[in-house]
């Protein structure tokens, strides 16, 4: 797993675990979660929490304060090709 910086650890502590923004073994970005212990080497203890949406990318988070809800935003990547036919248009030559 390629983890994306943890973002304001410090602030976002919820009891005895923390939320972090990371990437899936398909590098689909999302929110895991942590167990949080003091001084000890938790990361055996990471989990996917949501957000892991191949189409709607996950770009930020919050986490409300009795960590019940976690809102989430994404973007969506689109590629489009337009035709545009307007008269008096010539080819340059």
């Amino acid at each position: 797993m390629n983890l994306i910086k943890p973002i304001c650890i410090a602030i976002l502590l919820l009891g005895t675990w923390a939320p972090l923004f990371g990437q899936d073994e398909k590098g689909v970005n999302g929110i895991y979660v942590q167990d949080f212990v003091p001084g000890r080497n938790t990361a055996p203890t990471r989990r996917p929490l949501t957000g892991f949406d191949s189409i709607v990318d996950a770009e930020t988070f919050a986490v409300a304060p009795d960590g019940k809800t976690v809102a989430i935003s994404g973007r969506e990547m689109v590629s489009s090709l337009v035709l545009l036919e307007q008269p008096g248009l010539t080819r340059a030559r």
